[in-house]
């Protein structure tokens, strides 16, 4: 073990993994009550940063799943994109299509098949698209991304 000095930490075997628990009120957005994986790394250093920034990265995405809520009392105040912009879209969020593709296709397959899925759901490496099927179907649509490191956009209108 680290110890308390390092939130989030644990050293198995000369590596260091990541844990944290799911909040009670995000429980029915996780398929587990706890996100543990290997930082793959022995060195301390590198696993206290990465460890800061993981869970900073969880608190940012479950302060997200928390402002999407409907029951959330200052909801009210926000406002809606899509409406505003004269369109609501019907495509699922990128986490519901991920779950609907599980659940169809993840029947009988292991636990890694679904951690597959997470990572290709949450990453997008150069060369990569996002909100391209605006251009396909003639529809408006709308992406969020989050950068991790320097990027270059294009803005394509029609």
């Amino acid at each position: 073990m680290v110890g308390h000095t390092i939130p989030y930490l644990y050293q198995k075997r000369g590596v260091y993994y990541f844990s944290r628990r799911v909040p009670g009120d995000l429980l029915g957005h996780y398929r587990q009550s706890k996100i543990v994986f290997s930082i793959r790394t022995k060195s301390l250093k590198a696993a206290r940063v990465k460890s800061a920034s993981l869970a900073a990265q969880l608190n940012e995405d479950w302060l997200t799943i928390r402002w999407r809520s409907k029951d959330t009392p200052l909801r009210k105040f926000l406002r809606d994109q899509a409406t505003e912009a004269g369109f609501e879209s019907t495509a699922p969020m990128m986490s519901e299509a991920g779950q609907i593709y599980l659940r169809t296709k993840g029947a009988g397959r292991p636990l890694t098949f679904g951690t597959a899925v997470d990572v290709v759901l949450a990453t997008i490496s150069r060369g990569d698209i996002l909100g391209e099927m605006s251009l396909i179907d003639n529809k408006p649509r709308m992406a969020s991304a989050r950068a991790v490191g320097e990027v270059a956009l294009t803005l394509i209108t029609h």
